[in-house]
């Protein structure tokens, strides 16, 4: 049986945009098994609230039901370099198995992280969604493997904005910033195009 993962930001006490985490694993429920699902967090969101301190991840496993969940200190992983990755990978539901991901990141080389490219358009990095800079406004990719509560925050609130990239107009930008829920846009990790590898 496929069970499922969702990471959860824990600031302060707080699970950090809880309500779209919540939506997601619904979808996630109805699209897998057909049926509408609700899990009851009542008894993670009870336990966050002893970590009043420092950034912590909750990861949550889930079928139809709550199988497991664990929270840790999260520490962000530095990345300065990319490496453009090809595949054909189908991430739209965030599976706990991570071995086709895993297979790609592999092939990163000297790379920290990967950039993957679907039929010739920019998706996701390994871990993270991506949005690129212009020098004027920071685009993210329309077409990424798995559309990020942080991902969705930030094109609610304007800070970025959605188009199809084509892999080979990555350089033509200044530089791509990765952000995923743990990692916010201030905390994103940013590289420069020049530190792309093709």
């Amino acid at each position: 049986m496929s069970r499922f993962i969702e990471s959860i930001q824990l600031k302060n006490g707080q699970l950090v945009n809880l309500a779209l985490h919540e939506q997601r694993i619904q979808r996630t429920i109805e699209s897998h098994y057909g049926i509408k699902g609700q899990i009851d967090l009542s008894r993670v969101i009870a336990i966050a609230k002893n970590y009043p301190k420092w950034l912590y991840k909750c990861r949550l496993v889930y079928t139809q039901k709550l199988e497991e969940f664990v929270f840790k200190p999260y520490q962000i992983r530095p990345i300065n370099s990319l490496q453009i990755v090809e595949s054909q990978l189908d991430y739209s539901l965030k599976k706990e198995d991570r071995s086709e991901l895993n297979q790609l990141f592999s092939q990163r080389g000297d790379s920290d992280d990967i950039i993957i490219i679907k039929d010739g358009l920019v998706t996701d990095g390994s871990y993270t969604n991506l949005a690129f800079f212009d020098g004027q406004y920071w685009w993210t990719p329309a077409t990424p493997l798995f559309r990020g509560i942080q991902r969705q925050v930030l094109l609610n609130n304007g800070t970025i904005r959605e188009k199809s990239i084509l892999a080979t107009t990555i350089l033509s930008y200044k530089k791509v910033k990765l952000f995923n829920a743990l990692m916010d846009w201030e905390n994103a990790q940013e590289v420069v195009i020049e530190q792309i590898v093709s």
